[in-house]
C-alpha cells in the first residue's frame, strides 16, 4: 500500500495510506480552485491531481521526482518547527500515521477507540499496489 503525500499550494501537507483515501478527502471545488500544489507516492512517483465531474481524481503518473518530494518534505518539516528530517519518505509517512493515531479522539472507552481507529496505527510498506 503506497503512502500518498499531498501538498497544498501554500505548503501544508496531508498524508494518506492510498490514492482512494486521498481522493475521498479532497473536494473537487478545492482542486479546481488550485488549493493543491503537488502530490507524490512515497517512492517519488508524481501523482496527477484532477477532477471528473464533482469528484477529485488522483492518477499515478509515469515519472518520478524523489528529489522534489524530499525537498517538499524538508520545507514542510522546517515550516512546522521540526529539526532536521531523517529517514525515507516511507518512514515519514509511517511516523505521520502513528502521530495521528496517538492524537485520536476518543481514547476512552478503549473498545470504542479501537472500533473507530483500530488497535494500531496505519502502516504503509514499499508495496506500491
Amino acid at each position: 500500500m503506497p503512502a500518498v503525500f499531498v501538498f497544498s499550494s501554500d505548503g501544508d501537507l496531508d498524508v494518506f495510506p492510498s490514492l482512494a483515501e486521498a481522493e475521498g478527502y479532497m473536494e473537487a471545488v478545492d482542486v479546481r480552485d488550485g488549493e493543491y500544489g503537488e502530490a507524490f507516492l512515497h517512492d517519488g512517483t508524481v501523482v496527477q491531481i484532477g477532477v471528473e465531474g464533482e469528484r477529485a481524481v488522483l492518477t499515478r503518473g509515469t515519472s518520478r521526482d524523489g528529489v522534489r518530494l524530499d525537498e517538499a518534505l524538508d520545507e514542510y518539516h522546517r515550516r512546522v518547527g521540526g529539526g532536521v528530517r531523517s529517514g525515507s519518505a516511507l518512514d515519514y509517512a509511517n511516523g505521520w500515521f502513528r502521530m495521528e493515531w496517538e492524537r485520536r479522539w476518543p481514547r476512552r472507552p478503549i473498545w470504542l477507540a479501537r472500533k473507530l481507529h483500530g488497535a494500531q496505527p496505519t502502516q504503509v510498506s514499499d508495496d506500491l499496489r
